[in-house]
């Protein structure tokens, strides 16, 4: 039986301080995005004006038809996210009318109305107010953050065991 030699020394550090930079990195996107929202965000109720619909990418896959002979082509995968064209007024008196990319249980329509999280010194900053909008990215970004953190200080903390 081979036995397999222990990785390079450097490498420990390096994915140590990579796992870091990621975590860092983590913690700044969620202070600047939805932290500031949360922190000092605005409550106001928006309509929806237009309804955007985004399509991801989808696969082509060729598929043999064995009764027929023939080769089609299928189109599989592929989901859909809607930008809202979104109109309201902020606590100064003044209409608003911003892009908010959302994800919806059901597809939303024009008149549709939401709570409205937005910057007061940045209107253009705004969020549906909903778990699936503010918290859930929230809760993954501080998962990864976490398990970036805690893998780099393992890494990096990790001592030889004496033989």
């Amino acid at each position: 039986m081979k036995s397999t030699s222990p990785p390079p020394r450097w490498m420990r550090p390096f994915f140590g301080t990579l796992l870091l930079l990621c975590g860092l990195g983590c913690i700044a996107s969620l202070v600047s995005k939805e932290g500031r929202l949360l922190a000092s965000g605005q409550r106001t109720e928006g309509v929806v004006e237009e309804v955007i619909e985004k399509h991801s990418r989808t696969t082509t896959d060729r598929v043999y038809d064995s009764k027929t002979g023939t080769t089609r082509y299928v189109k599989r995968g592929g989901g859909v996210t809607y930008d809202m064209m979104m109109r309201f007024t902020t606590a100064g008196g003044k209409s608003e009318l911003t892009k908010i990319s959302a994800m919806f249980y059901n597809v939303p329509k024009v008149g549709d109305k939401h709570p409205i999280l937005y910057l007061a010194s940045n209107p253009k900053v705004a969020k549906v107010e909903s778990f699936r909008q503010l918290w859930a990215p929230m809760l993954v970004g501080l998962t990864v953050t976490t398990l970036s953190l805690g893998g780099a200080f393992w890494l990096l903390r990790r001592r030889k065991k004496p033989r």
